[in-house]
């Protein structure tokens, strides 16, 4: 640097190696900013394009079924870590086959329950677009009377479902 009569430094021009090194530095630091944006993008989509989407419903089929299923309509598979069945004031968790009598007894199936079905789900992995029962029975093993009380049950039933994608990342339902 050169100083004049005032003392003051004036700055000689900057090189062109300079100049270089300083560009390919900017532009070295926005090349990574960017490649570090762009994969948290994808990352964020690949989450969103596994996302389970756990609903029940209930339903009447061709076969003559009539009951309540779950549908996975998300583009993942769902994991399912709690079932649970209200109906009424109370709620019963289905993690065993023991649980299934004592729902059938408390809304009032027991006298039909050889001819209901009632399905467990706990740490069941469901595939998107899979249909599986809930609860379910054949409408030409029911009675008129039993079909009505049936379906009376049906109208009844609401679930609360938690449960997970391949992610860990956790859902409910409703």
């Amino acid at each position: 640097m050169n100083s004049n009569k005032t003392g003051i430094t004036r700055r000689e021009k900057l090189s062109s190696s300079t100049i270089i090194g300083i560009a390919a530095t900017v532009i070295a630091l926005a090349s990574l900013l960017l490649t570090a944006w762009a994969g948290y993008q994808t990352r964020r989509h690949d989450r969103l394009s596994v996302k389970p989407l756990l609903q029940p419903e209930e339903v009447s089929l061709e076969n003559g079924e009539v009951g309540c299923i779950l549908e996975n309509k998300g583009l993942g598979p769902g994991i399912v870590r709690k079932f649970e069945v209200l109906f009424g004031p109370k709620t019963y968790e289905l993690p065993t086959k023991q649980s299934e009598e004592i729902l059938k007894q408390a809304v009032g199936l027991s006298d039909i329950s050889t001819k209901v079905t009632v399905y467990t789900f706990v740490g069941r992995i469901i595939k998107s677009g899979e249909r599986i029962p809930i609860i379910s029975s054949n409408r030409s093993l029911l009675s008129d009377a039993e079909l009505e009380k049936y379906q009376s049950v049906l109208d009844h039933l609401s679930f609360n479902i938690e449960y997970e994608s391949m992610y860990k990342e956790r859902f409910k339902f409703p």
